[in-house]
Formats: C-alpha cells, structure tokens, sequence
C-alpha cells in the first residue's frame, strides 16, 4: 500500500520473511521475493529477498552428500533455475555490488559450489558413474585450492573407470599430471586405475596409464611395470620404447637389470645391431660386464662373426679377482677352450711308423694344451666347469676310439695283427680309463655344487654305461611342477568363473596378496606367463613372506624356457627359489616337489632323493611316486626303482608315459638290448623336448648298437 517508497520496499520484505518462517508458506515466501525482485532490481531489498530465495531452495538439499539419497531431482532443478536466472538479471547483480557488499554473489558462489557436490553425489546414487566422473572433472577443473582439485581428479578417474570410459580417463590423467607434475596423489591415484585395468584384464589400457605414469608423473615403478605388460601381450616394440624411455630418465638402482632386459629383448627381436650397442652398454657395469659381454659373444657367432666373437670371450675370460667368479667367465673359457677343440688339425694317425709317432705325438702335445684350456673353466667353477671336463673327457675317448682304428699292417699274420692291436689297446686303454675318470671327477663336482649343468645328463649316461656303481640311467620328467593356489584352469568351477570370483576379490582389495597369487596363476593357466609372473610380484611385494608367490615366480620362469630348459641360469634361479620358499615354510610340499623334479631333470639325483622321501612322507601320489623311482634308478637301486614304478602305475599313471617307458627299456638294456629296443619303440620321441628327447635318442641308439653287436650286458 506504500506503494514506491522505502517504507513500502521494507514492508513487503518483511512480509516474505515471515513467510519464510513456516515450511508450508515457503512458496508464497519465495513468490513475494521474486516480485520484490522484478519490481525493484536495484534496491538492497531485492537483494536480499533474492537470497532469501535461494537460502529456501537451498535448504531443500541435504547437509552432506553422503544424505544424496534424500535429495529429489526437481529440487536440485529448482536452486540451478533460480541461480540461473539471478546470474542475469545484470540490475540485480549491480545493486548487490554496490548496496549489498556482494553477498548476493558470494551466496551464488557458494551454492555453486554445493550445488556440483550434491549433485555428483546423486549421480553416484544413482550409479550414473559417465555423469559424476564428468561433475568431478568439471569441479577439479574449477576448483582453486589443490587439496580440493586433487581429490576431485581422483574421484573423476574412479567414475570413469567404473564407467568404462578410457577416453575420460586418459583426459583426466593428463590434466592432472599437467596441472599439478609429479603429484604424489595423482601417482598414487592413476596406479590405482591403472592397476584395476590390469586385474580387469584390460592390459593394453594398463599399459598405456603405467607409461604415463612413468614418463609424465616421474615414477620409475611404473614405467617399468609398463614394459612388462606391453612384453607380456606380445608388444616386444613398445616394450623396447619403454625401457629405452627408462634408462634416459632415470638412475635408480634397477637400471643395471633394465640395461640387460633391453639388450636381452633387442637380442631375441633380432635387432642385431641395437642388441649390439646394448650389450655393449651394460657391459660398463661391474656386475653385469661378463654377462653382457658374453651374450654380446653369443650375438657375433651366430652372426658368423667368429673373430669378433673370440676377441669378447677372451676378454670376459680374462676376468681376474671377484669378477672372476662369474659363471659368464667360466661360460667365455669354455667356448675358448671349444674354439681351441675345434681348430685343431692333425696328421692321420697311420702306419708306417714314423708317421704314427708323429701324428700320436701331434695329439698328446695338443691334450696337453687343451687340457689346460678346459682346466681354467674349471677354475672358475659353475655349470660350465662340468661342461669343460664333458668335453675334455669326450675328446679323450674319441682320441681313445681313434687309436683303435689304427689299422694293421697290409699283409700281416694273425699272430702280428694281434699282438698290434695288444699294443694299441696299451695306449687306448689308459686314455679310456682317463675320459672315465673325468667323467667322474665332473659328476662329482656337479652333484656337490648342486650346478644346473647341461653337460650332467649325457655325463650321467655315459657313466651307468660304463658300469660306474651308484650311477644309474635315468632322466627327470620336463615341465613337472606345481603351482601353490587356485588350479591354473580354475579347478572344478572351471576358468571364466575362477577368473570372475579372483577379479571381484582384487577390485574389493587391491592389496590382496593371495587373491594376486591365484590371479597370476590364472593367467599362467591362459598362456600369459609374463603377466602372471607381474602378478606374482604383486603377492611377494604385499607379503614378502609368501613361500606360494616365490614358488609360484620359479614354476613361470621354467614355463617361459619350456623347450629350452637347458637355460643353466633359469634353472639355478628357479631353484633357489624353491630352496627360498621351503626356508620359509619348512612344510611347504610344493616347493620341495618342483625343486626335486628340477633336480631330477637335470639328473643330481642324490640331492633330489630326500626331497622325494619328504614328500612322500605327506601323501603318495602318483608323480611323487614316479619322482622318487627316477631318482632310486638314477642311484642305481633298480630293485626299488622298478618297485616305485609299479606303485605311480596302480595309482593311475598310464604305462604308456615317458617315465614308465624310458626307465624301464633302460634296465632292460643292461640284459637284453632287443627287449630294450621293444620297449622304447612304445614311446614317442616327437612329443619329447629337452633332456627327455636327447635321453630317449641316445638310449635307443644305444641299444641298437649294443644289440647288433650282439651284446647281452653293457660293459665298463
């Protein structure tokens, strides 16, 4: 009724605030504040009457977010009009800076702000994960304080990873990592995407967040899980593009192994020159200098390149003090020494007989010299120490069966003939004796430094042949190994669900070690080795004390060299983790079973043999049982050996398996050779590898010689 006066402005004000007063009246109040507003905008009571209007609609939504579920649609629609509408109303907003100090506008602000929380919240309700990944990003975009923008950088990628959206994921990371380099909550946040990806099975994603991480974000982990992945999946180039990436970065104390893991992945790319450089490179650390400098030997054989080659194992083998105690260095004397074998040229060992003398004297100077040549392989101990008296001893006896081929004087009577062949036997004798007694000295040597020596298989049968007592022929199984965990096809509730169930449990708890255990030994199960063995990592790194991971680790690795399992260094890797995880858990059965196959394989059946007894001890099962027979018949107790067979048949073994047929065609062997021959003929080379393909081969050989020789039994 004042109508344009201050009175009348007031009045009206008052009567929309008392109004404001009573909930039911709340729209009336806010209908009286809109009029105040559209009638007079420059007045201070329209300032105020508008942000009695927003405090109402404002009072409509809950205290926190975590109250979203009370919030309804149409109130969140009605504050954002009402906001809206006030942001342009330009006479409003100029009186509220001049007359009202720009409260008017703060309260904007501040609703704003409350108003993006509440309705993310909302989103996040409603499970609408597209919709609050996007309300986070656009909050952390506008947010001024860090606190609040980081926290909102990592809400967005948490929405969009349960979104699925890898575009708004890689959009945020990189606006993130922009805004903020190096943040120790962005690294910690995109790991944890990242890490989800790698359990969701989404590995090039993994991948591609891991090498941000590690190239923008400034963490060496990262990049380097990275590289595994890509290597994991088969992408041997981005694999490379990341360990390159990682040694112009940075300087920790893994870039020694990364120098050798490119050079090694550049080596097997056949990127021969790259390869080159890289060896090279990791030849400048101490550590790793007679390593790289031999695979940087091997690199130029098989490149023809034998002078090159020469001039590289000269140099490693001349390693002197603690370098020298590098199987690399014994590896490099070894192949000198072979050179050395190789090269050599003698005049034809013929009568008459001062071509004889001379031709037999050429070969004794020359044993001399080689045996000095093998004999500093010796020295330096290791695998290819045995393999230095193998073939120190093989070229004895081969100088042995040599001389007695010597033929006999045209002509001569039987009498002479005889008595020429008495005097090579002199000679031939001694040298047999001495390539047995090398033999020995090198199966000695093996079996008590416990090496995982290539050489000991073919030593070992050269040795039962002989009728040396306590050796006996006999081979481990390949591949005979258990994995601690979930079965790697998912046992009875098959792969796909094993896989779901494993999944669900590292998505709850990331920091799961046993779940991470049995997801690696799912994916080894998929024939991912690589990425089961990033997985292993994960269980060892969350529980350092876990036999299973460690055990676990070493069954990969041997699967990773599957058909050449004759890798001396994988396989004393992989058995020093067996020997680790048994320390751990004095009962863990797995590791005590795969290290004695390991043993086994590589024939130290006296150090296998009590591992066999302890697992026995704990249950009969038919491998365990067939691991304790190879390795009674490797000691040559045949009697208990046969025994042990026939009990790994009855619990289901089938006769047909390489351990039945292989063993017993060799006890047979020493009888009757026929036989021998009939019984190998059950198996089947073609579906053997490694050692059990050469021992079958060598057996049947064997025995085919032996029978048309006519023999009955073998002879020292």
């Amino acid at each position: 009724a004042l109508g344009e006066t201050p009175e009348g402005r007031e009045a009206a004000l008052k009567a929309a605030e008392i109004l404001a007063g009573y909930k039911e009246a709340h729209k009336d109040a806010i209908k009286r504040a809109r009029k105040i507003i559209d009638r007079w905008p420059r007045s201070i009571q329209a300032v105020t009457a508008a942000r009695l209007w927003v405090q109402l609609l404002s009072d409509r939504l809950p205290s926190s977010s975590s109250d979203a579920a009370q919030v309804s649609s149409g109130a969140l629609d009605d504050l954002r009009d009402a906001m809206k509408e006030l942001r342009e109303n330009a006479a409003l907003l100029a009186a509220d800076q001049e007359l009202g100090k720009g409260k008017l506008k703060a309260q904007l602000g501040d609703q704003e702000f409350r108003l993006k929380i509440v309705s993310i919240a909302v989103h996040e309700k409603d499970k609408d994960h597209g919709a609050a990944a996007q309300g986070y990003e656009a909050f952390a975009k506008d947010a001024t304080q860090r606190e609040l923008a980081e926290k909102a950088y990592a809400s967005a990628l948490a929405n969009y990873l349960k979104a699925s959206d890898e575009e708004g994921r890689e959009r945020v990371a990189a606006a993130w990592l922009q805004r903020y380099p190096r943040s120790p909550k962005a690294i910690e946040s995109l790991r944890l995407v990242a890490t989800q990806e790698l359990i969701q099975g989404h590995f090039e994603k993994a991948a591609r967040l891991f090498e941000k991480l590690g190239g923008e974000g400034g963490d060496a982990d990262s990049l380097e899980t990275a590289a595994r992945i890509h290597e994991g999946i088969g992408d041997q180039a981005r694999a490379i593009a990341a360990w390159r990436r990682y040694l112009a970065t940075y300087k920790t104390a893994h870039v020694p192994a990364i120098r050798l893991q490119l050079a090694r992945a550049l080596d097997l790319s056949q990127q021969d020159s790259e390869a080159a450089k890289a060896y090279r490179d990791c030849m400048s650390v101490p550590e790793l200098a007679a390593e790289c400098g031999a695979r940087l030997a091997d690199l130029h054989l098989r490149a023809r390149n034998a002078a090159e080659a020469k001039a590289l194992f000269k140099k490693v083998g001349a390693s002197a003090g603690a370098a020298a105690r590098s199987p690399w260095v014994a590896y490099s004397r070894y192949m000198l020494a072979s050179f050395q074998e190789q090269e050599a040229r003698f005049a034809p060992l013929e009568l008459p007989e001062a071509q004889l003398k001379k031709a037999m004297n050429q070969r004794l100077a020359f044993l001399e010299q080689l045996s000095r040549a093998y004999g500093s392989a010796v020295e330096a101990g290791g695998p290819w120490a045995i393999a230095a008296l193998d073939r120190l001893a093989g070229w004895v006896m081969g100088f042995a069966e040599e001389v007695e081929r010597i033929a006999a004087p045209p002509g001569a009577a039987p009498a002479a003939v005889a008595q020429f062949r008495k005097t090579l036997a002199g000679v031939s004798g001694p040298l047999r004796k001495k390539a047995v007694q090398t033999w020995q000295e090198a199966y000695t040597k093996c079996i008590a430094a416990e090496a995982m020596s290539p050489a000991l298989p073919e030593i070992a049968d050269r040795l039962a042949d002989s009728g040396i007592a306590g050796v006996g022929r006999a081979q481990g199984v390949h591949g005979l190994y258990r994995l601690a965990g979930v079965p790697a096809d998912g046992g009875p509730e098959g792969s796909s669900a094993a896989l779901e169930k494993t999944r669900a449990k590292l998505v709850k708890n990331p920091q799961d070690s046993v779940a991470w255990l049995d997801y690696g030994n799912l994916l080894w199960g998929q024939g991912k080795p690589l990425l089961s063995s990033l997985a292993y990592d994960r269980a060892e790194a969350l529980n350092r004390r876990s036999p299973a991971a460690i055990n676990n680790r070493a069954v990969v690795e041997l699967s990773l060299a599957k058909g050449t399992s004759e890798d001396w260094l994988v396989a004393a890797t992989a058995s020093e983790r067996f020997r680790g995880a048994s320390k751990l858990d004095e009962f863990f059965l797995p590791a005590k079973f795969n290290r004695a196959s390991l043993l086994n394989y590589y024939r130290l059946f006296p150090k296998a043999k009590p591992l066999w007894e302890q697992v026995l001890a704990k249950g009969a099962g038919a491998d365990a049982q067939d691991g304790m027979a190879i390795a009674l018949q490797g000691t040559g107790d045949l009697r208990r050996a046969e025994a042990a067979f026939q009990r790994a048949s009855e619990l289901g073994s089938p006769d047909s398996r390489f351990a039945a047929v292989y063993h017993e065609a060799a006890r047979l062997a020493a009888t009757s050779p026929a036989q021998c021959l009939s019984r190998i003929e059950d198996g089947d080379s073609a579906t053997l590898t490694g050692f059990e393909k050469n021992a079958f081969e060598r057996l049947k050989r064997a025995c085919t010689s032996w029978n048309m020789q006519g023999k009955t039994t073998t002879q020292p």
